[in-house]
């Protein structure tokens, strides 16, 4: 937690070449809160993805601004 993200992608890049993060927004933010149901869904529907993944997944891809 204390990597500044950036630096990991970039070592990363590094030994892969592409970089792909994919996030869920969970419903609730707070420690020992239990996952909620669309959330268990979304990880299922990730998972299935996973053997057959080209390109993005299938995934919308978020726009990024280069600075």
């Amino acid at each position: 937690h204390n990597m500044p993200l950036n630096y990991l992608i970039d070592q990363l890049k590094e030994d892969i070449g592409e970089v792909i993060f994919l996030g869920i927004q969970p419903d609730i933010v707070g420690f020992y809160y239990p996952m909620t149901q669309p959330i268990k869904d979304a990880v299922e529907t990730v998972y299935q993805r996973l053997e057959g993944w080209e390109g993005n997944g299938g995934f919308a891809q978020l726009a990024v601004e280069e600075e």
